[in-house]
């Protein structure tokens, strides 16, 4: 596999950040392939600005060599299999698989099959992966099994939001539990510059380690 991976985890803009990034690759003339080891919002897509050099593929299984087709120079396809309501569940618990079924219960892609990845990625120049959920909370501290970067991943973006900054940690974080057993401070606190530091190094103690 010739392509770089890069993995975007944290909370407060992943998703737009993958997006400008695709779209200055598109201008360059990169082949492009979006897609996540855990859940995206496909409804997003249009915060790129770039809706005629991007395609989005959700009916994936068995079809690796598809996508390849679709990739060209200045082109991205954001490529996933749509989950159910049952997915996302299971996907909380741990599970990454989905099943394909009831597709109109939810606008989210999960993975791709690791076949289907594999063929789509020998067809790109870049693979940006979203690979942590923070459920559009600006700021985050990491699960047990979070984040989910990919493998083979080049390089590794910790995203955070500095909207955050001067709310209390129970209204702008994901998992404010795990964000105050980092920092030592309760709930209603406010999230402070190093607060945030706190967290990210331990985030990124995480990933080293």
């Amino acid at each position: 596999m010739t392509a770089e991976i890069w993995s975007f985890v944290g909370a407060g803009g992943k998703t737009t950040s993958i997006f400008q990034i695709a779209r200055q690759m598109c201008e360059k003339g990169l082949r492009v392939l979006i897609t996540t080891t855990t859940h995206m919002a496909a409804g997003d897509r249009g915060l790129c600005r770039m809706e005629s050099a991007l395609e989005l593929l959700t009916d994936v299984s068995g079809r690796g060599a598809l996508i390849a087709e679709r990739m060209a120079p200045g082109r991205a396809v954001l490529a996933g299999c749509l989950l159910t309501e049952r997915d996302r569940m299971d996907a909380r618990g741990g599970k990454q698989e989905c099943s394909g079924r009831d597709v109109a219960a939810s606008d989210k892609i999960g993975p791709l099959p690791e076949q289907e990845f594999r063929s789509a990625a020998e067809a790109a120049d870049v693979v940006l992966v979203e690979a942590d959920g923070s459920r559009r909370m600006p700021f985050k501290a990491p699960g047990e099994r979070e984040p989910v970067p990919h493998e083979k991943s080049n390089r590794i973006f910790i995203i955070a939001g500095l909207s955050a900054l001067g709310f209390p940690v129970c209204r702008a974080c994901h998992r404010p539990k795990l964000v105050c057993e980092i920092t030592g401070r309760p709930e209603t606190s406010v999230l402070t510059t190093r607060d945030m530091a706190c967290v990210l190094y331990h985030a990124t103690s995480g990933l080293c380690a």
